[in-house]
């Protein structure tokens, strides 16, 4: 947790948190050089998976940032 916040203080990491309720997502999804791992959160459910794909990779960091834009743009307002 310390780590997390001396990340924050430098200004490289920014958490935005969002009601489990009215979005209950069920994974993980870490977007990293060429590769997109997406893994089950549930306990029942023990599943990982590693897509190595530049152009998979480029895609979901679209989608992330453009979710992100949406929801920080949506707060502010």
């Amino acid at each position: 947790l310390e780590n997390l916040k001396e990340r924050m203080d430098a200004g490289i990491l920014e958490i935005f948190a969002v009601n489990p309720t009215q979005f209950p997502f069920k994974n993980a999804l870490y977007i990293y050089e060429s590769k997109v791992a997406i893994i089950s959160l549930d306990k029942e459910e023990m599943m990982g998976v590693i897509i190595e794909s530049p152009n998979n990779a480029d895609t979901n960091r679209s989608v992330f940032n453009l979710a992100w834009l949406g929801a920080t743009s949506f707060v502010a307002k």
